[in-house]
This record gives C-alpha cells, sequence and structure tokens, in this order.
C-alpha cells in the first residue's frame, strides 16, 4: 500500500498558510515592519518551525529583549480568541482488497495510527482549553506529489484535507476516511466520526479575546497542566530545560518580566516532544 510520496513537513507548510484565510487581521505596513509578517500569514511568529519573524526585522535582538517588548507587541495585535493545536499525518492509501478496513468503506482509504501517548495529552488539552483552543489531526485526501503542488498552488491543500477533532478519537487506535472534510471512522471498534469544520470552529469561537501576550501566558499555563505524567512528560521536561539553557536563561525564574518568555519556551517544548503544530487566532 503506497503511503503519501511528499513529507508530513512540506504538507504541513501549506497547510499552516491556508489557515491564514480563517483570519479577520490584516496587518499593515507598520505591522509588517515592526512584527515581521505579511498578509499571507496571520501568525505572528509562532508557527513551529519558523524564526521569530521579529528577528528579520530586528537583527541581533535576543530572546532575553522579548521580554520588554511583549507589551509593544500586543498592542499591534488584535485580541486572541482561539488557539488551533494540529498534528499532521502522512496517511497511508490503502488500494488493496485485503485492507483490514476495507469492508468498513468498500473501497480504496487512507489510514493513519494514532499514538496513545500524544493522544491521551491531546485528550487532556482540549478538556482543560475550555473551548478556547481546537484541538486537531489533519491529513491529505491525496497522496502524490503531483496533487500536493497542484492544490497548493491554487490554495486548496485544506480543501482537499481531512480533519479530525482529537476529543472524538478516544479509546480509537487508527482512523481512517476517504475523501476530504470532516468525515472519517476510527478503530478499533469502529464507530463513525464526525468533526466540526474549521470554518465552523472559527466562527464559533470565544466572543472575548485576550491580548497577546496575556494570550501566550494562559496558553502555557494549560499546555502545562495537560501533559500530566505520562512516558513522553520527561522528554518534555528535557526540552524545556534543553531550550532554557539555549537561550540562557534561569528556567526557575518567575518574575513578570519573564512569564512572556518562558511562555514561549513551554509552547515550543510541547510542539517539538508533542509533534504538534500551534497556531494562535484573533
Amino acid at each position: 500500500m503506497p503511503i503519501a510520496q511528499f513529507k508530513e513537513k512540506t504538507y504541513e507548510s501549506y497547510f499552516g498558510k491556508e489557515l491564514a484565510r480563517f483570519s479577520s487581521f490584516a496587518p499593515d505596513q507598520v505591522d509588517e515592519y515592526f512584527l515581521g509578517f505579511d498578509e499571507a500569514f496571520f501568525l505572528p511568529w509562532l508557527s513551529r518551525g519558523r524564526r521569530f519573524g521579529l528577528w528579520r526585522t530586528m537583527p541581533g535582538i535576543s530572546l532575553h529583549e522579548l521580554n520588554y517588548i511583549a507589551q509593544d507587541i500586543s498592542d499591534h495585535l488584535p485580541p486572541f480568541r482561539l488557539n488551533f493545536f494540529v498534528q499532521y499525518k502522512r496517511p497511508e492509501f490503502v488500494v488493496g482488497p485485503r485492507g483490514k478496513q476495507r469492508s468498513e468503506w468498500g473501497c480504496p482509504y487512507y489510514r493513519y495510527a494514532i499514538n496513545q501517548n500524544q493522544q491521551k495529552t491531546l485528550e487532556k488539552l482540549h478538556i482543560n482549553t475550555k473551548g478556547r483552543a481546537a484541538v486537531l489531526y489533519a491529513a491529505p485526501a491525496f497522496w502524490t506529489n503531483q496533487s500536493l503542488f497542484d492544490f497548493a498552488g491554487r490554495k486548496a491543500i485544506i480543501d482537499n484535507s481531512n480533519v479530525a477533532s482529537a476529543d472524538r478519537l478516544i479509546n480509537h487506535k487508527c482512523y481512517t476516511y476517504i475523501a476530504p472534510g470532516n468525515i472519517g471512522k476510527a478503530h478499533s471498534k469502529t464507530e463513525n466520526i464526525e468533526s466540526p469544520r474549521l470554518e465552523e470552529i472559527y466562527k464559533n469561537r470565544r466572543e472575548e479575546g485576550l491580548p497577546f501576550k496575556k494570550h501566550i501566558i494562559e496558553t502555557a499555563k494549560i499546555i502545562q497542566e495537560s501533559v500530566g505524567e505520562r512516558s513522553l512528560h520527561m522528554h518534555f521536561v528535557s526540552a524545556k530545560k534543553a531550550l532554557f539553557a539555549q537561550f540562557k536563561l534561569d528556567e526557575t525564574t518567575r518574575e513578570d518580566s519573564n512569564k512572556f518568555v518562558s511562555s514561549l519556551i513551554t509552547i515550543e517544548a510541547f510542539c517539538q516532544v508533542y509533534d504538534v503544530s500551534f497556531y494562535p487566532v484573533p
């Protein structure tokens, strides 16, 4: 059975950029200069794998200095009301008649495994965010490089992806689907799954927003409460220590001036260990 020809990272980059269409925030030229992002991307600098855009326009700025300008950054941004936490999947395309779930679909289908250690944490994250976040799996409903680049050129990656909410996949080991959208089946004991559409999630986000600095700090608190004591927890702790050491910060420091940077590090460590991408949304 074929595996998607492209890497998860390539798919992730296109999917993440298309999430911009759900944002009502359009940065002006001042925002572009000060924050280092453009109209193609609604995230200031926090999607996983991207360097801080701020460093592109202010060469030499250190992470320490972000403590002192965090409020100015917040003043340039609208209130934030939602987070997307997305785990990207590279599915198998099951063509043959002997596929384990073939009897459920009666045709070729896509399938990916659900890591139970990650899933338990994502479930808890969904609960702890209390409606201020969407915790999702996203996977392509195509598998060739040609399809990837065709859809990317038309900004149709999301339209040709299948999205499943982590809270709908409790106690399941894999997920299957045959088409783009929000419909699939979870297994071992087969269960039909219908997740909210991205448009619906964004439309129904919280009315009240938080300033960007506070939004990041509160998000980090929720992440810290959600990781628990599971097997990946030790890696999360180690990742945080490594990041604090990399930026020569004292991990035990909890003064208000350091909370913003500490929160960024907590979010980044979580993304690294649990293989999740983080997208804050106005």
